[in-house]
């Protein structure tokens, strides 16, 4: 048994961003949407999140009407597009416009970078989804700069003849979309497609994403990150997301501090949601004595005062059939390794996500 997920473009009201003071309501999260970065975020958002992905987890056990939920590999799904075992694709490729600054416009591959776990209630729905996501930074531009619109990823699209690529490695060759949506829409950054990779040579890192995807309300607040010795020299007040930063005058660089015992290098966190998370920031390790974001606040810009994230998920119950549901998740984004990205993104920072689609119950773990 496996149940599988099919996201699709829907639009609505799927939370709430709300500043220090409680009202009024500074924006609501739309469906279908991706939000990442602090309050001086200068990346125009919601990111359009591509519709047609198709991700299918199995069911390892059953209690009641409660289900384990795991992973798939391509063997068992027929596809790479489809499984969710460490290495398979999870969406298509995701196109992140900057139109504030067209140079730092980024193109995404998303797979899964780790082991999927959860839960699934069938006669409810309600879903709780651990998939933690590697995501690939190409750092593109606009790469068909003679088109309308900005396109960060190759697009493949419809020119008379066919579909085919058009820019990357794979220029004039045959694809096979990954979304619906495209120029029809007025989404001028799609149709995108794994047949259509972009240029190897944008590539500049990897970013850990995880992904704690919920059918349920997920809250987080941002507030003073207090995961340090004592020596910080911090001001943040509204901090979601923080990591250990050299601040500390005279000689602060601004910093974040990369942790070279972790295999691959990683940023070391220190603070998520309100509560401290790993070792405390100190001075004396590489000068890092600060818990911090870039800037206080989520989702710029202008959006230093905003002081908590809300999600709102649902679902509905699996046994009748398909059944329309949204899958939502609050995470830490950690800095990129680019100076570029982060100053654009304002990173590291909090990210959000809504995730409309159908979810089915199916009887083989290729569910077709």
């Amino acid at each position: 048994m496996a149940v599988s997920f099919l996201t699709t473009d829907t639009p609505g009201d799927c939370g709430d961003l709300i500043p220090a003071g409680g009202t009024p309501t500074v924006t609501n999260l739309a469906c279908s949407g991706l939000y990442t970065g602090g309050g001086g975020n200068s990346v125009p958002l919601p990111y359009a999140v591509p519709d047609k992905g198709f991700a299918i987890n199995s069911i390892t056990s059953c209690t009641g009407q409660t289900a384990a939920l795991g992973a798939t590999t391509s063997t068992q799904t027929g596809s790479n597009r489809s499984c969710t075992a460490p290495g398979c694709l999870f969406g298509a490729p995701l196109a992140v416009p900057n139109a504030s600054s067209t140079p730092t416009s980024v193109c995404v591959i998303n797979s899964v970078g780790g082991t999927a776990t959860g839960t699934l209630t069938c006669n409810t729905g309600a879903t709780a989804l651990a998939l933690p996501l590697s995501s690939q930074l190409y750092l593109t531009g606009d790469k068909l700069a003679a088109q309308a619109g900005i396109q960060p990823c190759p697009t493949c699209r419809n020119p008379g003849t066919g579909d085919v690529c058009t820019g990357g490695p794979n220029n004039g060759l045959a694809c096979t979309p990954g979304t619906n949506c495209g120029p029809g829409t007025g989404d001028l950054s799609y149709p995108t497609s794994h047949d259509c990779p972009p240029d190897a040579s944008d590539f500049i890192g990897n970013l850990p994403v995880a992904f704690l995807l919920s059918s349920g309300t997920v809250s987080w607040t941002g507030t003073v990150a207090t995961n340090d010795t004592g020596s910080t020299a911090s001001s943040q007040t509204r901090v979601f997301s923080g990591f250990c930063r050299d601040i500390a005058l005279p000689g602060g660089t601004g910093s974040f501090d990369v942790d070279g015992v972790t295999a691959g290098g990683q940023f070391r966190q220190c603070w998520e949601n309100g509560m401290a998370v790993n070792t405390a920031c100190s001075e004396a390790i590489n000068n890092a004595e600060s818990c911090e974001q870039r800037t206080t606040g989520a989702f710029g810009p202008n959006g230093g005062a905003n002081r908590t994230i809300t999600v709102i998920g649902n679902s509905m119950s699996l046994l009748g059939g398909p059944a329309v549901g949204t899958l939502v998740s609050v995470f830490s984004i950690p800095p990129t390794f680019d100076a570029t990205i982060d100053g654009a993104g304002d990173l590291p920072a909090p990210g959000a996500v809504s995730l409309v689609g159908t979810a089915t119950l199916c009887s083989a773990l290729n569910c077709m």
